[in-house]
């Protein structure tokens, strides 16, 4: 399923920075405490959120890009944040030091400080994917911060049959499974995209006569929807089959769709395309796409 989410994964590994959410305001007044009190909760709190976010953007790209097992994964946390909590540790330790070296010795305030009270305060950073230690807590993340969305799995019917079970053969309960990517949730997630949006807004219908894609053709001019509302979302759906393991043996069909809004010099490329559903084979010959596509079909009558 991670090699068919293409734009979440290509969006994943072309994350190179993420904008800063905390706006400093070197003109402080001094005249109301409170509000001052108030504004570093606010900016502490923005601080932590970047953070989270820098944390969560840093395991996505880390795990996309070299195709990690959630177990690499969580190790890969663990240990990062035992280097980065000796790391903070002996920062905080070099700098309790350095204060009591200086010539402010009369300051009793000063020579009392332990690294352990800049370490406490600090324990965020020390700490940085304390919040994202799990599995969940990194999905919820990624839902939160990137827009995951995440596939859905439906059983279209149960069937018996035999399956191996500690060297002896067993008959139990298996499903007709079809795993779907909600196309609501999923074409939200792409109209948030500016760039996409704008390709919705503004039509790329030619006005020379000329036939460049299917919204210069006499069918879309005739059509009952788009004849009306040229900026109507043209729902492009097709259909391909791959192996996944040994050929012809674990055959899956797979539904993907795109927007007919979109240049045609962009409709080709792999970020222009969204997976919708993926079956095995021998399910979609039994059901048919009718029934694979039953709930795509009941999300479309809702737009």
């Amino acid at each position: 399923m991670d090699r068919l989410h293409n734009i979440f994964l290509q969006n994943a590994r072309n994350i190179t920075e993420i904008e800063d959410f905390v706006q400093q305001n070197d003109d402080s007044d001094d005249n109301h405490p409170v509000e001052a009190a108030l504004s570093d909760e606010d900016e502490a709190y923005e601080a932590n959120n970047q953070l989270r976010c820098t944390n969560a953007a840093h395991l996505l790209r880390l795990k996309e890009a070299h195709n990690l097992s959630q177990v690499a994964l969580d190790n890969i946390v663990q240990n990062t944040t035992t280097i980065v909590t000796d790391a903070v540790k002996c920062t905080c330790a070099n700098i309790v030091n350095q204060m009591k070296n200086l010539e402010q010795r009369d300051n009793e305030g000063l020579q009392n400080i332990e690294w352990q009270t800049l370490y406490k305060e600090n324990v965020q950073l020390a700490k940085p994917f304390e919040e994202l230690s799990t599995e969940a807590s990194q999905r919820q993340a990624f839902k939160e911060l990137f827009g995951l969305v995440e596939p859905v799995k439906s059983v279209l019917g149960q069937y018996h049959g035999y399956r191996q079970n500690n060297g002896k053969r067993r008959r139990v309960q298996l499903s007709d499974e079809v795993v779907e990517v909600p196309f609501l949730e999923s074409l939200e997630q792409w109209l948030n995209n500016p760039s996409i949006l704008n390709q919705v807004e503004n039509t790329h219908q030619r006005q020379d006569g000329m036939i460049a894609d299917f919204c210069d053709g006499q069918v879309f001019k005739e059509h009952p929807l788009f004849s009306r509302d040229p900026h109507a979302l043209q729902i492009i759906l097709y259909y391909d089959e791959v192996e996944v393991v040994k050929t012809s043996k674990h055959k899956v069909g797979v539904f993907y769709y795109t927007l007919g809004n979109i240049d045609p010099k962009f409709c080709s490329q792999l970020k222009a395309i969204q997976l919708l559903a993926v079956a095995k084979r021998p399910v979609i010959q039994k059901y048919g796409c009718n029934e694979i596509l039953r709930t795509f079909m009941m999300q479309i009558d809702e737009l």
